[in-house]
């Protein structure tokens, strides 16, 4: 803990910054325990490029007390038809979105998100579950299940950030026991931007929800619920509302 393994570029070039890691294809699990990763654009290569400061691609993590700092890539982690296990992950500081799920599974224990300037954590067609962390001053939406994603979290402090929850296209959003503070917009959105795949579902209970929104469509409403959507706030199903409300997103 004392002297973690620190992946980054070389400061005595250009800016010190560099591509970052790309896991693919492995057919062995790869396991990290106390590395840092700092600095990183994404992969860039001829031919081919994954915007990641760490990418990860039909392969599977396991990470214990891993930090991503200062990733200047679209997404500092990116987890593609793959499994992430993490154990205190801390991502830090992101120019874009800090974690991002497409067809994967990924259990989330004690992670921290913090300065993002997208989302935090965005689950595409993928399962998702946490227990415990912290997630805080982020542009756009804490938590994101899209296309039939299921995102299930518990124990979060969630602060200062554009939205709190969103599900959308057939996605499920299900968090319980957590904090929701200092949120731009709406704690909770559920719509669709994809008519085909069906309307978001969030299902909130025994959360602690504080906060007032600076958006005229938002204000006063804990969630904003399109219609074909549907939202469930400690048992009482939230109105819906014939809008477009996809806007509210801040990526």
């Amino acid at each position: 803990p004392e002297q973690p393994v620190v992946l980054r570029g070389d400061p005595t070039r250009r800016d010190g910054r560099w591509q970052g890691v790309a896991l693919l294809r492995s057919p062995q699990p790869s396991r990290w325990t106390h590395v840092e990763i700092r600095g990183a654009t994404g992969i860039d290569r001829p031919g081919w490029r994954l915007p990641a400061a760490l990418a990860l691609r039909s392969a599977f993590l396991d990470l214990e007390h891993v930090r991503i700092v200062d990733s200047r890539a679209r997404t500092s982690v990116l987890v593609e038809s793959g499994q992430l296990d993490a154990r205190g992950l801390a991502i830090v500081a992101s120019a874009g979105t800090a974690l991002e799920l497409r067809d994967s599974t990924s259990t989330l224990e004690d992670v921290e998100v913090r300065d993002a300037m997208r989302n935090a954590i965005e689950a595409i067609d993928s399962q998702l579950r946490i227990a415990g962390g912290r997630i805080e001053n982020v542009r756009g939406t804490a938590l994101e299940a899209a296309d039939a994603s299921r995102v299930e979290a518990r124990s979060l402090a969630i602060a200062r950030v554009g939205i709190g929850a969103t599900a959308k296209n057939g996605g499920l959003v299900d968090l319980a026991q957590s904090s929701l503070r200092d949120v731009a917009h709406a704690p909770f959105t559920a719509f669709t931007d994809r008519p085909e795949l069906g309307g978001g579902e969030v299902r909130a209970a025994d959360n602690d929800v504080a906060w007032t929104g600076d958006d005229d469509e938002a204000r006063g409403a804990v969630a904003v619920v399109q219609r074909g959507s549907r939202a469930v706030i400690d048992g009482v199903e939230a109105p819906q509302v014939a809008a477009q409300i996809g806007e509210l997103r801040m990526d």
